[in-house]
């Protein structure tokens, strides 16, 4: 008889699991559906400085030169992003509808694979989690339905791959703090992923920067493997400079700045100087402008005259543009429906960015309490990313470089941030829950209709 119940459970327990696994995967099929058909019909042109991008890839491609930063926009990013873009032209064979698709298929699959470090980064942490895979469901779904991820994957632009190479730099140093493994071998593979992050986008500093504090604070905390983890971090930043540093060093000597950027060459001042703002306030850091719930739009009928002043506002601009693509080059609103629909996703995403910051600042809390260190990087990150973001609109004042999409690298900390939400409010009562539940729920809805309905194509 007891044999009995316990088959009984055992397959009512299975069955459970099945049922969830599959109201997970149909969960997902709508956000997969928008992003790979947003691969089809999506203009190419259309992305964020979409045309310079694709100028760079083709002057590679045709010249097999790098494009002067004089002379083009976006001529002074790293090549490596496009150096694969022009593979894929060699390949197509000409810069027709093919190759474009091409193009915006690889950004799709390139964020997509940021799911997997992810999921890997969780796998070294799942104690902090109770040992369950649930929270981590919760986070997949929150980031897959999280619009800054999902209207920049059809855009052809470097920020996916700098992402990704970031959260795999993230990734392996977790690991290799997880398992004590300081070898040789692990710290060139490390100073390999960082190397190939710097060639990608500036923002792999912020990451080599993440990884040296988090090496010194473990030789600073831990006397048994001093010297071996010296040892590591010396043959990482040796193979991170040998694969990255040539690039640098050519723009120093080239154009007297390691770290050019277009904001900073005079060459383009005839287009930052038309930009609002234009200048930076204190109240800009530290306020929030709720206007922007009734109109999250950078401008009205695409014309840049009409400047919402809402973008001003750094918490303000970049908590718009985390749930809002505010550029119409996404999205197509021009009616109320429209703006209330676009509202209520904000008030609701506002709820879930704070719930996500939350789980993140109880993630630290927990970890410090068992001594895990490794999570160490995870928490390192986002304080110096956000410091880098503030430091650069201030240098750079104008409403371009107020976008959500220049933090997408946080990944890894947003959806473990989200995770611990989640794990923390299950164990809490009934009404909890229901509330958690509802919340994404709204989520997964408003987003469908507004990215569903609302898109430009």
């Amino acid at each position: 008889m007891k044999s009995m119940l316990q088959f009984i459970k055992t397959c009512v327990s299975q069955n459970k699991k099945i049922a969830l696994s599959g109201i997970f995967i149909l969960t997902l099929v709508p956000t997969l559906y928008l992003r790979f058909r947003q691969a089809i019909v999506f203009d190419i042109l259309f992305g964020y400085d979409g045309q310079c991008h694709l100028q760079y890839i083709i002057d590679l491609y045709k010249k097999r030169s790098l494009p002067s930063p004089l002379l083009l926009l976006e001529g002074y990013q790293p090549p490596l992003y496009y150096f694969f873009s022009s593979l894929i032209m060699h390949f197509t064979t000409d810069f027709g509808e093919p190759a474009h698709i091409t193009l915006k298929l690889l950004s799709v699959s390139t964020g997509l694979l940021l799911f997997a470090c992810a999921c890997k980064t969780y796998r070294y942490m799942h104690s902090l989690f109770g040992n369950s895979r649930l929270p981590l469901a919760y986070g997949v779904i929150f980031m897959a339905y999280l619009p800054v991820h999902l209207y920049i994957s059809p855009m052809v632009t470097n920020e996916l791959l700098s992402s990704f190479l970031i959260s795999v730099a993230l990734f392996f140093t977790v690991r290799c703090i997880e398992r004590n493994d300081y070898s040789l071998r692990s710290g060139a593979v490390l100073g390999c992923i960082l190397g190939l992050s710097l060639l990608t986008k500036y923002t792999g500093l912020i990451m080599a920067t993440c990884v040296a504090v988090a090496l010194c604070v473990l030789i600073l905390t831990t006397r048994k493997h001093r010297k071996t983890i010296a040892g590591f971090a010396v043959v990482c930043f040796a193979v991170t400079i040998l694969i990255s540093g040539w690039w640098y060093v050519r723009n120093a000597v080239k154009y007297g700045d390691p770290l050019i950027t277009s904001a900073g060459l005079t060459e383009f001042n005839h287009i930052y100087e038309k930009m609002p703002p234009g200048n930076r306030l204190l109240s800009d850091f530290i306020t929030f402008d709720r206007r922007v719930f009734h109109n999250p739009m950078l401008a009205q009928r695409d014309d840049r005259r009409l400047f919402n002043p809402v973008y001003r506002n750094i918490l303000t601009g970049t908590l718009a543009t985390i749930w809002i693509e505010n550029h119409n080059l996404y999205l197509r609103i021009s009616d109320k429906t429209g703006y209330a629909v676009a509202g209520c996703l904000l008030t609701i995403g506002l709820i879930s960015t704070l719930y996500m910051i939350a789980g993140f600042l109880l993630f630290i809390r927990k970890s410090w309490a068992v001594r895990n260190f490794s999570s160490l990087p995870v928490i390192i990150l986002p304080p110096l990313s956000l410091a880098a973001y503030i430091f650069f609109n201030i240098q750079h004042p104008y409403f371009c470089h107020i976008k959500a999409i220049f933090l997408l690298h946080l990944f890894i900390p947003a959806i473990l941030g989200y995770c611990y939400a989640s794990h923390w409010v299950i164990k809490r009562n009934v009404i909890a829950v229901v509330l958690h539940h509802a919340v994404l729920a709204a989520q997964i809805l408003l987003v469908i209709l507004l990215y569903g309905l609302y898109s430009r194509y």
